[in-house]
């Protein structure tokens, strides 16, 4: 027995998703095979037949992250009911979330993305920041909607309807003066917001709120410079995607 990194108790533990299955699935390949891209210079592609793992959670705390995961599941994959949604220009409006829930399995990500060892996830060093989570997490604490704020980007390529599909290594970043990280999954690039200060409005505005609202700008992904730099460096590295 080893200890769940999330509970700390002595339990046998899961071969644990980093991301839920759920976010890898439209990746997988006609052999259901997942290619990690990786801009580490020591490191390499690799094909898997599962999304990142690791053994890290018991079977209570895997319980307990998949009622989170569920419930994003049926918001961002397979809607259970309606949302009500407003678009003015690139600014999309959604109402009637589950604050809770959401909020709870945006910090799950962003934990879990802290204290994996993958090498995937090297650049995300929460600090102290990963014990403060770990704690609302465990307490099912969603916590202040100023706190760990993340604001979401949906990726779209040109006037395709549908998003852009891919995963890229966290990478530390600047917001407003604020450190952040940005995670791309599940067609949005999500910025976390990882900091004891408290973020100026503009950024507050575009967080989760308490009433179960929030923006989601909408991007071309081809403008968006992380997105740009991180391909740029897999040509460089020789680890650009083949076509197939």
């Amino acid at each position: 027995m080893k200890t769940c990194a999330l509970c700390l108790r002595n339990r046998t533990l899961r071969n644990s998703h980093i991301y839920p299955e759920w976010i890898y699935k439209p990746l997988y390949d006609e052999k259901r095979r997942l290619e990690i891209l990786s801009v580490i210079p020591d490191g390499r592609n690799e094909l898997k037949q599962k999304g990142m793992r690791e053994r890290l959670l018991c079977d209570d705390c895997e319980q307990k992250l998949s009622v989170w995961e569920g419930y994003a599941h049926s918001v961002f994959v397979q809607p259970q009911k309606p949302l009500e949604m407003s678009q003015q220009g690139t600014l999309l409006q959604v109402s009637r979330l589950d604050y809770s829930k959401l909020k709870l399995f945006e910090l799950s990500i962003l934990w879990r993305a802290g204290v994996s060892t993958l090498p995937f996830f090297e650049k995300c060093q929460l600090g102290p920041h990963a014990e403060v989570l770990r704690r609302h997490l465990d307490a099912s604490d969603p916590g202040h909607p100023d706190r760990y704020g993340a604001l979401m980007f949906g990726l779209k390529v040109g006037e395709r309807p549908e998003v852009l599909q891919v995963i890229t290594e966290p990478r530390p970043v600047r917001s407003y003066g604020i450190k952040a990280y940005n995670l791309t999954f599940g067609g949005f690039l999500w910025v976390f917001h990882v900091s004891r200060s408290d973020p100026p409005l503009i950024l507050r505005q575009g967080f989760l709120l308490a009433d179960g609202s929030r923006l989601v700008s909408i991007r071309n992904a081809l403008e968006m410079q992380n997105l740009q730099a991180f391909a740029q460096k897999l040509e460089r590295l020789g680890r650009a995607p083949q076509p197939r």
